[in-house]
């Protein structure tokens, strides 16, 4: 590629014309003599004639030659190649963009991954070529333009830190390409300083690195590989819990992995819980073993824990190169005992028995260990029945109720309660009954048709078990007997309406359990009936008997999903927002809340809860209001583990999906330098000294031609 640094100076070959002007002006013009006898002196004359028009003519075209170099020196002309060996001093356009990603806290022989880059950074500064523009980019941030300053280009490398939230290096290098091509320089130079993660190289990111390099083929992109050589690393996986929001009766079930890249190994991971004195108290440990690039399944439970929030977090207790993964926090909420009201036909109390006994079985009530205290009355009771106070309404079986019913439960599900609907026969022969617009803004759609499946057996088919309803069950996938509580019959809903979505289905496909949000609460129907009948039932799957079990444990997972935990996410990922619910008693104009680095911010109310969007720091958040004792409410922020694995791509790999013409990785400055400046991606020549030698060439062969055409003339 031929390039010119300042073209302007091209301006310079019109001067050409002056030596051609002069050329023209000051040839001598012939005279005209007579003699017509002198035959032989004519043919003479016209002979020297000839040979002095040429020597003018050379003259001419040397002189025009050296002022038209001269001008194209003064332009200062590049060539740009692949796979040459160049070189050159020329100044270019440098991006210099530094993964800063969770990763780069790896710590080998006591530096950080993120260390290693900036030196090897600081020393290519030192050697890039005078009069070069420069840029330092974190892909996190935005940058303006690239600046000449290298000075100011070192501070920015000192400054740069690790971020615990992900990103794409691929946007950092877009970045880069930007500012570059912005640049009058026509060389043109990034430098990405990376890990070489596999989540950054690999898959469908290979594809979108060869498209950019595919479509700049002027820029010289280099990759400093600063993974440290045969990485291994522990970590945990993030917490699940089996509730983030629990009873004061109830327990929670805290279930992670401890993951190993590179050989197998032992750790011994523990549960800590922050005592009200904010020291952290051990709750219990285990020692766990992965094989090599495996996971170990953990499981930690906690139970009768006092009202109130309650933060802790698990923990390698060993230390090993990524510290940053050996700790995850979580969050979870005790409550009083929740207050579900069941109406039900009448007689109500004998036809909601066995949900109430799922609920709150006698003998846990007489302990005081119940985690739900249920009220149990009559359809007709319910237009004068306040809902204030309770979490969770259920219908069992209902019958055409007045509209201000409907209305009224409505309402209450909009405020963000929940609200269980168990379909039976009640509906009428062809669901008429529920198919006005009243009971249709509760239901998930219309009902189409009662099916019996006269005698065919039916059963629950679930096909995934990663619904909250299903944490009981989770565990024992595979083994549950379904078939033990066949169907008999069922209500089919047709069309689903918009939002409505399939949490259960039968073993036809047909919807068993349906959710669908109403407002900030949400909705869950049941198509077949959960009320004893002295007729033919309609189902098993509260019949009691030791095979019913998950029956039972799905009724008491509906439960769990409905009560008190509606849009509430204390424990989330960085970046993702932090969602609370505040009950009515817990409602202040703003609260303080207090973040993992010891700042306080206020923040206020919305919509009868506290949102938090600026979760970049991992760790615990406290919230409170009205004293240091009101309200008080948190939630925990971890780094996405996806963020911290150190797989790297395999070098072979990359060789083969990029041509050393387009990408060329080093391990080391003096690879890096070697490859720079023996262009073995790109090399670059610089015209201008040889077309200034040229320019000397020019003007001496025209000063020893004219003294040589002279001399002969005077002779």
């Amino acid at each position: 590629m031929f390039t010119l640094t300042t073209p302007l100076m091209l301006l310079g070959i019109g001067l050409v014309a002056v030596p051609v002007v002069l050329h023209l002006l000051m040839q001598q013009q012939p005279k005209h003599l007579e003699f017509p006898a002198l035959r032989l002196i004519r043919q003479r004359s016209e002979t020297n004639r000839r040979k002095l028009r040429l020597r003018h003519l050379l003259l001419l075209l040397l002189r025009a030659g050296a002022i038209a170099l001269l001008a194209l020196a003064l332009a200062r002309p590049l060539v740009q190649s692949r796979g040459s060996a160049l070189g050159g001093n020329a100044p270019v356009a440098a991006a210099l963009v530094f993964d800063t990603g969770p990763r780069m806290e790896y710590r080998h022989k006591n530096e950080t991954r993120l260390e290693a880059a900036k030196q090897i950074g600081r020393t290519l500064l030192s050697q890039l070529p005078a009069e070069s523009q420069v840029a330092v980019l974190d892909p996190r941030l935005p940058r303006g333009d690239l600046d000449p300053d290298r000075g100011m280009a070192g501070l920015q490398i000192d400054q740069l830190t690790t971020s615990p939230a992900t990103f794409s290096l691929l946007s950092g290098f877009d970045q880069a390409l930007a500012l570059v091509r912005k640049s009058d320089l026509p060389g043109k130079e990034i430098f990405l300083f990376t890990d070489l993660a596999q989540a950054q190289w690999g898959g469908d990111q290979t594809a979108q690195w060869q498209k950019r390099l595919r479509e700049n083929p002027d820029v010289a992109v280099f990759v400093m590989d600063v993974a440290a050589p045969e990485s291994q690393n522990f970590s945990l996986g993030p917490i699940e819990l089996s509730s983030q929001v629990i009873s004061q009766n109830g327990s929670v079930t805290l279930r992670s992995e401890l993951l190993r890249e590179g050989p197998g190994g032992s750790r011994i991971v523990r549960l800590f819980l922050v005592g009200p004195d904010g020291k952290p108290e051990s709750k219990g440990e285990g020692t766990y073993t992965c094989e090599t690039n495996a996971a170990t399944q953990i499981e930690f439970k906690l139970a009768a824990l006092p009202l109130g929030t309650h933060q802790g977090y698990l923990e390698i207790v060993e230390d090993d190169p990524m510290p940053l993964d050996n700790r995850r926090y979580f969050t979870i909420r005790t409550a009083a005992p929740w207050k579900v009201l069941i109406a039900a036909p009448s007689p109500a109390a004998s036809r909601a028995l066995v949900l109430t006994q799922v609920l709150a079985p006698t003998s846990l009530k007489r302990q005081g260990r119940a985690e739900f205290e249920c009220d149990v009355v009559e359809f007709d009771a319910l237009t004068a029945k306040p809902l204030t106070g309770y979490d969770v309404v259920w219908l069992l079986d209902p019958s055409p109720l007045p509209e201000a019913v409907w209305r009224k439960l409505t309402d209450y599900a909009t405020q963000g309660h929940g609200v269980a609907i168990a379909l039976g026969p009640r509906a009428g022969p062809n669901g008429d009954a529920l198919n006005n617009s009243a009971a249709q803004s509760l239901l998930p759609g219309p009902l189409k048709l009662l099916v019996n499946t006269g005698g065919e057996e039916l059963y629950l088919a679930p096909q995934r078990l990663e619904h909250p309803v299903f944490d009981r069950l989770k565990q024992m996938q595979g083994t549950i007997p379904w078939e033990k509580n066949p169907v008999f019959k069922y209500w089919q809903i047709a069309p689903l309406r918009e939002g409505a979505h399939t949490v259960l289905a039968y073993g036809n496909g047909q919807p068993a359990l349906i959710e669908q949000p109403v407002g900030r609460g949400r909705v869950m129907t049941l198509t077949t009936s959960l009320t004893e009948s002295t007729r033919q039932p309609w189902n098993l799957l509260l019949l009691p008997q030791p095979e019913a079990w998950p029956g039972f444990a799905l009724v008491w997972g509906m439960a769990q999903h409905l009560v008190g935990r509606v849009d509430e996410q204390t424990n989330c990922t960085v970046g993702e927002p932090a969602v609370l619910k505040l009950g009515k008693d817990d409602r202040f104009d703003s609260f303080l809340l207090r973040t993992p680095l010891g700042d306080t911010i206020k923040v206020r109310e919305h919509e009868g809860g506290v949102r938090f969007d600026d979760t970049q720091t991992p760790g615990q958040y406290q919230l409170s209001a009205g004293g240091e004792s009101d309200v008080r409410r948190g939630f925990s922020v971890n780094v996405d583990p996806a963020a911290t694995r150190i797989a790297k791509i395999d070098e072979s790999t990359l060789h083969a999906a990029f041509d050393k013409s387009t990408l060329q990785v080093a391990h080391n400055n003096a690879e890096l330098v070697l490859q720079r400046r023996a262009g073995e991606t790109r090399g670059r020549w610089e015209l201008y000294p040889w077309l200034l030698l040229a320019v000397v060439v020019a003007v001496a062969g025209e000063n020893l031609l004219s003294s040589w055409f002279y001399r002969k003339s005077e002779k």
